[in-house]
């Protein structure tokens, strides 16, 4: 008892001294460059957090004085723009450690318990990491694959690479709509992940009623509770007449509003951003950041010859991100490879142009108890748990300059 209730104290201290939020923030963001370098900032306060994009200057201008009055006067002589609505969402990654796991590890010796805590807490932030990371280039939704077709407990996956998209242990869901909505019920755990055949194992597939082929899959209690992320605020079909995204309407400006784009698997991703870059400039706006898959990256890079520089954005840890510089209309892109960016997209934009808006310490941060500790001991079992949070959303304040296009298989 004396060693448990020691060892607990030492977890405690550990977490104190090692895991201030900025530092358990900058471990989530490891691996994922965009998530990484997005700007991010505090201050995602009440019900949403309000944001204007600009899409037009006053027109009181011409070549007589009168022209230039009347155009001065209602409508036409007000700046043109619209008001977004994003409201936050919230994401928990929750770590238990039970005291008899706690004990044995404890009896290792101090070194071996200090490594054990660390991997527990830093293994779970990763993942809290990866999620949020996954949800940037997603439309809210929480999607991951779709099932083709599946022999056993095996699934087979429709859509290029989609299998790295989930975990072993991960509780998987499925619903018939593309939006995750009315699941179905029950839910399994993957077991198996096999990568080259894009295929997914899990433990008892008959646990998900009434699965089929087609069906969406999605980690569970994910659906509806997502970052709306890029997939939604610069989608790859043009929003319609009907449109409407966080109260506007982006069919009166579409690229102004929703961005550019161009849905031509014809031609190499490179050249892509080459030309929604012209489409950019010609609104007399630039982009200067794209990513796409690291597979696609690799190819470009054999294809154009280039050289690949490695950046590091700076922080506590030794991190590079890979990058190649496009020459393109406006400026120059420096094109990176990111794994959270789908297989089959490219995607543009200018670094100041979009960020995470936050509330709490940092964007990842631990969810204090009322005397202000980080761990609360748990009701039902022999344990305590540590809680990280995420309460925020994505925005784009200059969605002009954001692009998307999509990417041959």
């Amino acid at each position: 008892r004396i060693m448990a209730d020691s060892a607990f104290t030492d977890v405690a201290w550990i977490m104190k001294r090692t895991y201030s939020d900025e530092k358990s923030a900058e471990i989530a963001t490891r691996d994922h460059p965009t998530y990484y370098e997005l700007p991010k900032e505090q201050g995602m306060t009440g019900e949403d957090f309000r944001y204007a994009v600009k899409t037009g200057n006053p027109q009181g201008i011409s070549g007589t004085y009168t022209d230039a009055a009347a155009g001065a006067n209602g409508n036409s002589g007000v700046i043109k723009g619209e008001q977004f609505a994003a409201e936050p969402t919230l994401k928990y990654g929750i770590l238990k450690m039970d005291r008899p796991s706690i004990l044995r590890a404890s009896l290792k010796g101090r070194g071996a318990f200090f490594e054990w805590v660390t991997e527990q807490v830093e293994s779970t932030l990763e993942e809290m990491g990866a999620r949020c990371a996954f949800d940037l280039f997603g439309d809210g939704n929480g999607i991951r694959g779709r099932r083709s077709s599946i022999a056993g407990n095996e699934i087979t996956l429709t859509g290029a690479r989609t299998a790295d998209y989930f975990k072993r242990g991960m509780v998987l869901g499925a619903s018939a709509n593309a939006d995750g909505s009315t699941p179905r019920v029950g839910t399994t755990y993957i077991t198996r992940i096999n990568r080259t055949a894009n295929k997914i194992t899990v433990n008892n597939a008959a646990d998900i009623a009434a699965f089929v082929d087609n069906d969406y899959l999605f980690a569970s209690g994910e659906p509806g509770t997502c970052i709306e992320g890029m997939a939604l605020c610069t989608p790859l079909a043009a929003p319609t007449s009907s449109d409407s995204f966080r109260g506007v309407n982006r069919y009166n400006d579409v690229e102004a509003l929703a961005g550019s784009r161009r849905d031509d698997t014809a031609i190499y991703p490179e050249e892509v951003l080459g030309d929604l870059a012209v489409d950019v400039h010609v609104m007399h706006q630039t982009i200067t950041k794209g990513v796409v898959h690291p597979v696609k990256f690799q190819e470009i890079v054999k294809r154009l010859g280039a050289k690949v520089e490695y950046a590091n954005p700076g922080g506590n840890a030794d991190i590079g991100f890979e990058s190649i510089l496009i020459h393109a209309a406006g400026k120059a892109i420096r094109l990176g490879s990111d794994p959270d960016c789908p297989f089959e997209r490219t995607r543009g934009w200018d670094q100041k142009a979009h960020r995470i808006v936050y509330l709490g310490n940092k964007v990842i941060h631990w969810v204090r108890t009322a005397d202000g500790g980080q761990y609360q001991w748990t009701a039902s079992a022999d344990s305590f748990e540590y809680r990280s949070c995420f309460y925020g959303n994505y925005i784009q304040p200059n969605t002009a300059r954001h692009v998307v296009g999509s990417v041959a298989a």
